[in-house]
């Protein structure tokens, strides 16, 4: 039996049965005591684990803006941002995303613990006799909150500021949304799929008219200065050309972005002999 998928292609129904298959847990860890850290990463990943650690709180919120983590585990007591704070940004991010605290027996105090539940944690351990119990409770909350990837979970996409859903066709932030066309949403969702990496010319093609015959290559560049407006007034994602080859989605960390958007919006010089 066939069915067609939100852009109206064809999906056999075992296309369907692999978009629900469970992801890999990529496990973001931070932790300041570093020895205890990279002692617990090891562990972790000798379990079949995916785990990055971090021992400072500003680097770990800059990466999980940046990369794909679907568990979290945290200290409460890091440097420059405490682990409060880091989980209270992860679940405005994120708000499903499970997370675990896990604290020294010294730091284990009633009003510690009321602020790891208030900030969005799902358990609450002591260490070191947590280490054992850590996999067990990593893997039942995994059964429970079902790790499917974000992008075949929900299909939204993180551009920096504001985000893309890609399934009610949806940029939008918190304060506003801005609604896209069909062929808007197709061409985004694959470049997207393919962030940071050359979207090649056909795949564009493929993707919003199911064809890739060249005579609707003009028409794909309007698509594309059209996203290509929207993104950079309004998100830290720009999309850049791949002479000869296809185009590129990069998303930018937000000083990264407004120097480079600004060299982008400044006019070119004129060449000599030219007005």
């Amino acid at each position: 039996m066939k069915a067609k998928n939100s852009f109206g292609n064809v999906a056999t129904r075992c296309d369907e049965n692999v978009v629900l298959q469970a992801a890999p847990v990529s496990i973001l860890l931070a932790e300041a005591d570093v020895n205890w850290g990279r002692f617990l990463r090891d562990y972790l990943i000798k379990q079949g684990f995916s785990v990055c650690l971090f021992a400072d709180g500003q680097e770990a919120c800059r990466k999980f803006d940046s990369e794909q983590f679907n568990f979290c585990i945290i200290n409460p007591t890091l440097p420059t941002m405490n682990g409060i704070a880091l989980a209270e940004h992860i679940r405005k991010r994120a708000e499903h995303i499970p997370m675990v605290f896990i604290v020294s027996h010294q730091d284990d105090t009633e009003n510690t613990r009321t602020a790891c539940f208030e900030a969005g944690g799902d358990d609450f351990l002591l260490r070191p006799q947590c280490l054992q119990d850590l996999a067990f409770r990593i893997r039942a909350i995994q059964k429970r909150f079902c790790f499917y990837s974000l992008e075949k979970r929900r299909r939204v996409f993180d551009l920096g500021k504001w985000r893309f859903d890609c399934d009610n066709r949806w940029l939008f932030c918190k304060q506003e949304s801005i609604r896209l066309t069909h062929k808007e949403t197709a061409l985004l969702y694959v470049l997207c799929r393919n962030r940071g990496k050359v979207l090649a010319l056909n795949q564009a093609l493929e993707a919003v008219w199911n064809s890739t015959l060249s005579h609707n290559i003009d028409g794909l560049n309007v698509y594309i200065c059209r996203l290509r407006r929207l993104l950079e007034k309004y998100t830290n994602s720009v999309i850049l050309n791949e002479r000869g080859i296809g185009f590129k989605l990069v998303t930018y960390r937000v000083a990264e972005f407004k120097r480079i958007n600004h060299k982008m919006l400044r006019p070119a010089k004129p060449k000599r002999g030219e007005k």
